[in-house]
Parts: structure tokens; sequence; C-alpha cells
């Protein structure tokens, strides 16, 4: 705008020359560019103005882009400064200078042409702690790190450094290998590899079978590559540098069909296919189950799931879940109804009632549903303590009269045979969340394998829609739940994955919160600008 202002005579020409280099010009160009490209998608990526205020919203600022303006800034007041003294050499004499001031405008415009080049190659990134990527990582991720101490692990991100996901990602992996060298865990040795520059190494990974826009990790000869898209993170990570040292696991979690129950492949709103993959990435394998054919419970089973049926079990079949539960069997129950529907005839036989009566609470984020921070000391819920899980019109349970309750399951020693209960999760002391385990004494003396089971008071828990719809702590409880009953270690956090924000909030305070930055706020900055014009001014 200053170059512009320099050349021309009236103001109204400068500004409207401005308007059209700096905003209608480029979009133009990227619209014809975009326009032409294959499929309508341009190869060049996004718009570089629209890309650089994405990177500041992801919680970096990108020092290269910056220091791109101010050199651009620079070097343009040079030019102007140099067309306002070209202006001053009349004559034929001053022909030369004027060439030499033109040539020297030109060397400036070089000079920008070779800092965007080199900013580009290198782009630093500085970080806005507290912003984007959370600042530091679950405890889950902690003691998974901790597993590896000493170990050195080679993570590769094999991604264009143009592309908008490489920043999150690339702070994502610096932040684990922080945090593992706070924790004294594994030697995290962290490569990036652009395939526009590096054509040797990205020729290696391919012939690996790695593809583009991944992150590999590697320990010794084992490798595990995963693709950066919407699903990646924190979890998928640390749940990567799990599977890379540890045989996997060949346990089963076997879905009980016929009732009407929520299908683990069905990808719709409705399905529990999300929360399936998580469990195949934790190592376990998902299998259906129908016990009305008589078929026995494989030995392999680590836990069955009964999510949300609506007709309720045959004798025959409550026969045969109960046969499984007295030999040691662990049941994860997701329930619609407090009155009928899958299992609930036979869970006040294992300590467990559900009743029917409503809860109310102010604590709800739609209106609809119940958001549950009150954890007690569980194995379940002990690592979520300060998170939030969020339930659909949950069913409410009670201790039934065969089974002890204490302040702390974890501790108490129960009846040798006898059925410990626990409040895993409540709403104003109200149970949603419940877990018995019978045996738990005799465990402590002889080899015995305890029956376990947990109830849920939501069957929409885990489905898609609610996964994709609210940042909870909802994935974390399940996966801590499924741990706990299949004996596997029950550490996850709720940490948020990249790019999701947590604020917290409930229905009421979001309400609170717009209330005074859309009314309160604007109203104060108009008072105090009165009180100034009327200071300036006098009356």
């Amino acid at each position: 705008s200053v170059a512009f202002s320099a050349m021309c005579r009236r103001a109204v020409t400068a500004g409207c020359l401005s308007l059209v280099v700096l905003v209608v010009l480029p979009r133009a160009i990227w619209k014809g560019l975009m326009s032409l490209s294959k499929d309508g998608a341009s190869a060049f990526g996004e718009m570089p103005l629209d890309a650089h205020i994405a990177d500041l919203a992801t919680g970096g600022i990108p020092v290269g882009t910056v220091a791109i303006y101010l050199v651009a800034t620079c070097v343009f007041l040079f030019v102007a400064t140099k067309i306002v003294v070209a202006y001053r050499f009349v004559g034929l004499g001053a022909v030369s200078l004027r060439l030499s001031t033109l040539f020297v405008s030109m060397l400036s415009l070089v000079f920008l042409g070779l800092a965007f080049t080199f900013f580009k190659r290198f782009d630093p990134v500085a970080e806005i702690p507290g912003a984007g990527v959370a600042s530091v990582v679950s405890m889950r991720t902690r003691e998974i790190l901790t597993e590896f101490a000493g170990k050195r692990i080679l993570i590769t991100c094999f991604m264009s450094r143009k592309g908008l996901d490489f920043l999150e990602t690339s702070r994502l992996l610096r932040l684990l290998k922080r945090e593992s060298e706070s924790v004294g865990g594994a030697r995290i040795e962290l490569r990036f590899v652009d395939p526009s520059w590096e054509i040797g190494a990205a020729e290696r990974l391919v012939r690996r079978g790695v593809e583009k826009d991944s992150v590999v990790f590697e320990l010794d000869s084992h490798m595990v590559s995963l693709p950066v898209n919407h699903e990646f993170g924190e979890r998928l990570c640390a749940s990567a540098i799990r599977r890379i040292s540890s045989p996997p696991q060949r346990k089963q979690v076997y879905w009980t069909i016929g009732h009407g129950e929520h299908s683990h492949d069905d990808y719709g709103t409705f399905g529990m296919s999300n929360i399936a993959r998580d469990l195949v990435r934790e190592g376990f394998l998902n299998s259906t189950i129908d016990l009305s054919s008589g078929q026995q419970i494989p030995a392999d089973c680590a836990l069955i799931l009964v999510a949300g049926a609506r007709d309720d079990f045959s004798r025959a079949e409550i026969g045969r879940l109960n046969d499984y539960l007295k030999e040691g069997g662990r049941l994860l129950v997701l329930l619609d109804s407090a009155k009928s529907g899958g299992v609930v005839s036979t869970l006040p036989a294992w300590g467990i009632r559900p009743q029917d009566k409503p809860i109310r609470t102010d604590t709800t984020i739609s209106g609809t549903d119940i958001a549950v921070a009150g954890f007690s000391d569980h194995a379940i819920s002990r690592p979520l303590k300060g998170s939030r899980i969020v339930l659909e019109r949950p069913v409410a349970f009670v201790p039934s009269a065969v089974a002890e309750t204490s302040s702390s399951a974890e501790t108490a020693r129960p009846a040798a045979d006898g059925i410990t209960y626990k409040a895993v999760a409540q709403v104003d002391s109200v149970a949603v969340v419940a877990a018995v385990e019978r045996g738990a004494g005799a465990k402590l003396d002889i080899a015995i394998r305890p029956t376990r089971i947990v109830a849920i008071g939501d069957a929409s828990f885990v489905l898609n829609g609610q996964l994709s719809a609210r940042a909870s702590a909802n994935r974390d409880f399940f996966l801590n739940s499924v741990a706990y009953l299949s004996g596997s270690d029950t550490y996850a956090s709720g940490s948020n994955d990249v790019g999701i924000f947590q604020s917290g909030l409930d229905l009421k305070g979001r309400r609170n919160l717009m209330a005074w930055t859309a009314i309160a706020v604007p109203i104060a900055a108009f008072l105090l600008m009165l009180v100034g014009v009327r200071r300036r001014f006098g009356s």
C-alpha cells in the first residue's frame, strides 16, 4: 500500500490498486488454479492466508510466516522510498541514477523471493502454551512410556511440511518426546521425512509399505504405522508404542446379538464401530455370540458385552450366562431401561438392581443429557478425576440384597464368596455406573478368578454419534471398564485429542459465558468510551 501511494498521484487510485493486488488478484489466481487442478483441488494446498490463520488456531505461531511478512514489509518500504527518490532525478543526466535505483529495487525483490524460499523450507514454529494440543499427556501415556525406560523408539513423521496437519502432528510428537524424557521413559528419536525434499528416505519408507501422511513407530525390528487423519491423537500413539513391543492379545470381546443390541460393525450414527476400532487398537478382537444357539462360551472370551439389548434374554440364555459368570466370567452391560430388556432380570442376583427413577440435575450440556463428574475411588474411574462423562437419561442403580457395600471396594476385605458392590459414577449421590465383584476376598488367599460385572445406565454411552458430537471422557471410561473386566491395566485418563477443545462448562455455564462475552463486555467497553469522550470534551 505504501509503495502504491508512492507510485500514484491520487490516494483513491493507490487504495484501489492495493485492494486489487493484495485481495482480489491473489484470490482470483488461487480460484483459477483450483479450477484447473484435478478434481477441482489445488495441488498447492490452501490459500496461503487461510493456511496461516489455521496455523495460529492450532496453537502454534509459524515463525517463518511472520518473518516473511516482516521482510516483505521492509522490502516494500524500501521500494517506496526508492520510487520517491527516483522522482527527484530529472533530465537526461539522471538516467543512470534512475536505472541504478530501479536495479536496487529489483534486487530487493529478488532478496524477498530468496527469503520466502528459505523460511518456507525450514518453517520454524513457536508454540503457544495451553493452546491446540494439550500441554501434558495423560497418565495412561506416561505409564506406557515408563514401561520402555531406556529403550530407543524411532518415530518417523512421513508428511509434507506444507500440510495443515503437519503442525499439530509435529507438536504432539515433540510433546511425547518431552514427556518421556521428564519421566525417564523411552528414548524417543524423532525423524521428519518430507516426500518433496527427502526423496531417498521417502522411497525407503514406501518400499517398507508405509503410506504418505502417516507416523511410523519402530522398536528393534517391530514397526507400527498410523495414518494421520481425524482420529489421530495421543491415545493412538500410546497404543502404537505398546503394540510394537507387547505380543498381541488373543482375547475376544463377545458382543451379544439377537435382542436388538447395537452392532459393533455398524458405521452409522447409532452403531458402535468407532469404539470397536478402539478395542482392536488396545489388542482385543471383536466377535459376536448368540447365546440362544446353545454354543459354549469360548475359552478366549475376555468379557461379554450386552450393548443396549431391547428384548429380554430367554431363560436358557440367562442360565448359560450365569454359568459363565459363576466360573469367573466378566460382563459389561449398557442399559436402555430399568424395567425390561437384556439381562435386567439377572442383575439383582449379582448385586446390582436397576431403578426406574428419573434423575434430575442442573449439570447438563444440551438440556437432555447429564454431565457426570462424581467419580468414586475405583480402578475404572480413579484416573479420570477432574474429567466428566455424558449420559443420555441414565438408569439409576442401587445394591441388591445379596451385595455387600463399603466405602472403598478397593481396600476393604469382603467375605470369601461375597459380592462387593461399588457405585463408580454418581449424580447427586445416585449411582449411574455400578460395578460388582464376586470372590474378591477369596482371591487374596487362593488363586481364583473373581466374577466382575460393570453396568452403565446408558445404552448410547459410546455410540458413534455420541463420541463425535461432544468432547467427554466416555471413550476412556469405556476402555477402562473393558480393561478392568479383562484384568488389563486401567490408567487411561480423559485427555483431549488433537483438535478437540474441552471447556468443562455445562449448559448453564456456557449461557453465562455467552451473556458476558456478547453483552456485558461490549456494554462495558461502550461505557468506558463515553467516559473518555466526556472527559476529553467536557460539557
